[in-house]
């Protein structure tokens, strides 16, 4: 069978990147790791009925990241003044050396910028409010 990408998918001569966000950290390791042991057998069949390469997204653009290391990915893009993209480009090109590359893509971000603080507003905030709300009740019992 030909590979040909379909006529709704994008133009190809781009890259493209996939990021499956997780509630935890999975320890999954790189994309590629990732790809090799749990998704290529499974997907490959569906992908080339479909005539569609599996090289659309390549393994290597393929990150499995927890909520808290989207959320250190934003904030390190915004401290650092640079788009998402360049992060994770970063990411992928530490991973291709055995020196720097990363079991979570958490050690890339810090490996970006390691100058960078990583305070998330929205979450201390909310913090701040439950924490404040469990202090206002002990010193009502308190008090009474």
């Amino acid at each position: 069978m030909t590979r040909t990408q379909p006529d709704d998918l994008p133009n190809t001569d781009k890259d493209f990147y996939l990021l499956l966000i997780t509630y935890k950290d999975f320890y999954l390791g790189r994309g590629k790791d990732f790809w090799n042991e749990f998704v290529k057998e499974a997907v490959k069949p569906s992908l080339e009925e479909k005539g569609i390469s599996e090289t659309l997204i390549k393994p290597e653009h393929i990150f499995v990241i927890s909520l808290d290391e989207y959320d250190m990915l934003i904030n390190q893009a915004k401290e650092s003044d640079v788009d998402v993209l360049d992060i994770i480009e970063f990411a992928i090109e530490q991973d291709q050396d055995v020196e720097t590359q990363k079991m979570i893509f958490g050690g890339h971000i810090h490996s970006y910028n390691p100058k960078t603080r990583f305070n998330l507003p929205y979450l201390e905030d909310g913090f701040q409010k439950i924490t404040n709300s469990i202090v206002d009740e002990l010193r009502k019992k308190e008090a009474s």
